[in-house]
């Protein structure tokens, strides 16, 4: 009997009786190597222009074999590569320059595009190649230590309290914050600013309104 190989990886099944002198040489190289491939193996892929089928070789080293595709190169036009019609998951390194797409696709399948410079996990049903989606919104997160250079809102709406014990941003820009206690610990001067515009007007942090002769620095005014 004959050697077989498996569907998804091809890895060699040995007959009965077959290669009773070399048996064990090819169970190494044409099985356990293999495997090493499937689950821990990178492997690069150059591309340019030209659409590209990835390797699939029955018993022997490929490209579409390897745990992680690594495409690399300066893009001249948009490129297809075909993966097997057999399901398996990626990880997948866009590592290209050039404005044009790399996109996934099996024969069958309608394709998907990735992004440059974005490493992504997909996943293929032996059909359609599917992505891992970044999470669009989150219902509550705590963070220690806030830092962004920009933050920009339309409606930043919080119901009950906002606590801060470090922000620093170098531009805050928010159009209405409506929240019923706020509550910070410190904000200084030459990271807000010294005046911060809000739904109630100009909320002076650092300095006591110019018009007002009561007060110490360090009050919190509202101009109304």
């Amino acid at each position: 009997m004959a050697s077989t190989y498996t569907t998804r990886v091809r890895l060699e099944k040995q007959g009965d009786g077959e290669n009773p002198n070399s048996w064990g040489t090819i169970l190494n190289q044409n099985v356990i190597d293999l495997v090493d491939d499937a689950v821990a193996g990178y492997t690069v892929v150059s591309v340019s222009s030209v659409p590209i089928a990835l390797t699939t070789n029955d018993g022997t080293p490929d490209q579409s074999r390897a745990a992680a595709l690594d495409f690399s190169g300066t893009l001249t036009a948009d490129v297809t590569i075909t993966l097997p019609s057999v399901s398996k998951t990626y990880f997948v390194r866009e590592n290209t320059s050039g404005s044009f797409a790399v996109i996934l696709k099996t024969v069958g399948g309608s394709g998907l595009t990735l992004t440059q410079s974005r490493n992504t996990f997909v996943a293929c049903n032996g059909t359609e190649i599917y992505q891992i989606e970044d999470a669009t919104s989150v219902a509550s997160f705590t963070a220690n230590t806030f830092t962004a250079t920009s933050i920009t809102a339309s409606v930043v709406d919080i119901a009950a309290s906002l606590s801060a014990t470090d922000i620093n941003a170098t531009t805050v820009s928010v159009t209405n914050i409506g929240a019923s206690s706020i509550i910070t610990t410190s904000i200084a001067a030459s990271v807000f600013g010294t005046e911060a515009q809000n739904a109630y007007g100009a909320r002076y942090v650092t300095a006591v309104d110019p018009s007002v002769t009561d007060g110490s620095n360090g009050d919190i005014w509202y101009k109304y």
